[in-house]
């Protein structure tokens, strides 16, 4: 008897030991009835296997498993959150590396790259397409810009054979010279904003052969061409007189509507260029009549009807002179 009572603080160990290991980060469960282990990196599955073998299940000395299954579902569904938490951290896209961070950067001498900061890279240099650039080489002609490279090239510039070294181009005639160098047109040269003909121009350069085998340039000349837009219905200046209606370009000219703005107000049908609104009445005399819009024995003052004149005697006077002044209200 002795004996099977000191088998007990040993199995009483064992259990705990089993416990600890259940509740380790790593999702580790073990099946305190069948003495095996499980291990899974997902926290769910260690959690569901701890728990399906050790529930109801006992150990050799006969206690009851539950704390090992309660243990191993724990440190499982822990595993299984650190492991979604990871997941989703390395799913997520990455935002604009340049936030918080200075947007201008300094120039880099090269013409296929902006110089401000890259949000896919958080470094200085937003790579340029179709910018013109200078490889420094002569005979693959022009140069231009690809994805921040300077890799676009025109080809051979000479008719001819091309002299690297000199950076020409080798001839016995002007044919085999290089084409003109046209200069991109200026913006044509509208003379109002109605105007629907105008003058443009660009530099012209031309090679010739020199008479010693060599393709010299000339001095660049202007060449001019007459440019046309359509104008045609588009707004122009207002020409300040609002009881004309509104204006337009037609036929290369700025002119108004003819459409008074007041015509179909029924209650204040007449237009002052001075006053926003439309008003009562008309006068086209300085004492209110003759006017319309008003009865026979009423005055038109500044758009509204009254019994009274709309002259007004002011009498100003001072030491030396008596000045009466008539002054009409508007």
């Amino acid at each position: 008897m002795k004996a099977r009572y000191a088998l007990w603080p040993v199995m009483i160990f064992s259990a705990v030991s089993l416990a600890s290991a259940c509740s380790s980060d790593s999702g580790t469960g073990t099946d305190p009835a069948g003495g095996g282990s499980s291990t899974t990196g997902d926290g769910g599955s260690g959690a569901n296997t701890g728990a399906t073998t050790s529930n109801g299940a006992t150990d050799a000395g006969g206690m009851p498993a539950d704390a090992g299954a309660s243990s191993g579902a724990t440190g499982g569904a822990a595993a299984g959150a650190a492991g979604a938490a990871g997941a989703a951290g390395a799913g997520g896209a990455a935002g604009d590396l340049c936030e918080g961070k200075d947007l201008n950067c300094p120039d880099d001498d090269n013409p296929c790259t902006e110089d401000e900061c890259n949000p896919d890279t958080g470094e200085c240099g937003i790579p340029r397409s179709e910018t013109a650039c200078d490889d420094g080489k002569f005979c693959n002609g022009a140069d231009s810009c690809d994805a921040g490279e300077c890799s676009v090239h025109d080809g051979n510039p000479c008719s001819g054979t091309c002299n690297e070294g000199g950076d020409y181009c080798e001839c016995t005639t002007n044919d085999d010279c290089p084409a003109d160098e046209l200069g991109a047109w200026s913006e044509c040269a509208y003379a109002t904003e109605c105007v629907e003909t105008a003058m443009r121009s660009r530099t012209v350069t031309k090679h010739t052969c020199n008479g010693v085998g060599k393709c010299v340039a000339g001095t660049p000349t202007i060449e001019n061409e007459a440019c046309t837009r359509e104008t045609d219905g588009t707004t122009c200046t207002d020409d300040g007189n609002r009881c004309n209606g509104t204006e337009s370009c037609k036929n290369g000219n700025c002119v108004p509507n003819a459409v008074d703005p007041c015509k179909n107000n029924a209650s204040n049908p007449y237009c002052y260029n001075s006053d926003p609104t439309c008003r009562v009445c008309k006068s086209t005399g300085i004492s209110g009549k003759p006017q319309t819009g008003c009865g026979s024995s009423e005055y038109c003052c500044g758009g509204t009807c009254q019994s009274t004149s709309c002259l007004v005697i002011s009498t100003i006077i001072n030491p030396t002179v008596i000045q009466t002044t008539v002054i009409q209200t508007l």
